[in-house]
């Protein structure tokens, strides 16, 4: 049996959560990735609330005995999530050994793209958060959910690319590409079809989602209504940022993370943001790619007494990009 100093890495997203078993020396990763939240009011009965914390713990457990460790090697765990997985708290804490620490996803975002430097960190995976600080306070922006947010996200972009797209399809509005390549990605005949999937739980929002790449190369093809859909999703975005600056007193240029699918995916987005904030007389510093997970990773390596310095944070950037 090894004799191993770990830490614990949870991110816990809308599409998937990660969990990230490593030792403090980085000798040993290992990782694993279930299910990710559920809104209550996306549940319909069918799905037990506490299938994901289930999930979380199989796979750590499985994680553990691959590299044959116990479960009392484990010296700090740091988690992320957009919800709050019931029961998975009461676990942690039952570890013999380690030290807990949880987080909002947008806080471990920002912790690794920026750490404790100012500016604005932004999410956009399956919804939108963003977090700004000016090195001393943080404050979120967004974050509200699928019902009064997230336009900037996987969900938001496809929900209006569909909702154009549909309406192109019985001549309420002009023809767009949008309409033959919706349906072939969702392999569906019609958007009636389509969307009642959704209404009956046949579909879910992630799977929504996975159009947004789609949406977003016709944008950057030239298609208008795609391109009208992703200046939505990057003014949302923007906005996010010149919010928190204000809030921040942060002055331009600004410093700006970015986590999360959509955004990782696509720097045509990321230059559409960066147009509307010039706009607005912002300019860009930096963009700086980060994650949740490696935020996390970050954070519960200070836990465990390991100071952060930039070739740390460049270390745990890198292995957290290639983390499968």
């Amino acid at each position: 049996m090894q004799t191993s100093q770990l830490i614990l890495a949870i991110d816990g997203g809308q599409t998937s959560t990660g969990i990230w078993l490593l030792s403090k020396c980085r000798e040993y990763s290992g990782y694993r990735q279930t299910r990710g939240f559920q809104y209550t009011t996306e549940n319909s009965g069918v799905t037990s609330p506490l299938s994901q914390t289930e999930s979380i713990i199989a796979a750590i457990n499985e994680l553990v005995a691959e590299g044959s460790f116990t479960l009392a090697d484990i010296v700090a765990v740091s988690c992320s999530f957009s919800g709050h997985p019931p029961g998975l708290g009461a676990y942690l804490r039952s570890l013999p050994q380690a030290q807990i620490h949880v987080m909002e996803d947008s806080e471990a975002a920002y912790l690794g793209s920026l750490w404790h430097d100012p500016g604005v960190s932004l999410i956009s995976g399956t919804g939108t958060v963003a977090l700004a600080s000016d090195g001393e306070r943080r404050k979120i922006i967004g974050g509200w959910g699928y019902l009064f947010g997230d336009f900037g996200g996987a969900w938001g972009i496809v929900r209006q690319a569909v909702t154009r797209a549909a309406y192109a399809s019985e001549g309420l509005s002009p023809p767009t590409q949008l309409e033959n390549a919706l349906l072939e990605h969702f392999q569906v005949k019609s958007f009636r079809t389509l969307i009642w999937d959704l209404y009956e739980g046949r579909r879910q929002r992630h799977q929504f989602g996975s159009a947004a790449p789609l949406v977003l190369h016709l944008a950057e093809a030239g298609d208008t209504a795609a391109k009208e859909v992703v200046h939505e999703a990057a003014r949302e975005l923007a906005g996010y940022v010149l919010a928190g600056m204000r809030q921040m007193r942060l002055a331009s240029p600004v410093a700006l993370g970015y986590a999360g699918g959509v955004l990782v995916g696509s720097a045509y987005l990321r230059s559409q943001i960066t147009v509307l904030l010039r706009e607005q007389q912002v300019e860009v510093k930096a963009w700086l790619r980060g994650s949740a997970i490696a935020g996390s990773a970050l954070k519960a390596l200070e836990m465990s007494g390991i100071g952060i310095t930039p070739q740390i944070r460049q270390d745990m950037a890198a292995l957290a990009g290639n983390l499968k």
